[in-house]
């Protein structure tokens, strides 16, 4: 049986590149506080005030590497 924490984030979200359909965003991997990470998932809102709303493919998501990085296309 495990009891773990929320993981904390420590680090911020960063743009590393952007265009006008595109944004690339990294972070770093939380502390886990007790038990392993499974997954992460990103959400964006459509860019015209609506409530963040859309999840980005979390299958994606959740192969990257411990310094995380992924690229958002299809902006409009």
């Amino acid at each position: 049986m495990y009891s773990c924490l929320k993981p904390k984030f420590t680090h911020e979200l960063t743009r590393i590149d952007a265009t006008r359909t595109s944004i690339t965003i990294i972070w770093l991997e939380p502390q886990n506080n007790g038990c392993p990470l499974t997954g992460f998932s990103i959400f964006r809102n459509n860019g015209v005030g609506d409530p963040t709303s859309i999840e980005v493919d979390p299958t994606q998501v959740n192969s990257k590497p411990s310094l995380r990085q992924y690229t958002i296309s299809g902006l409009t």
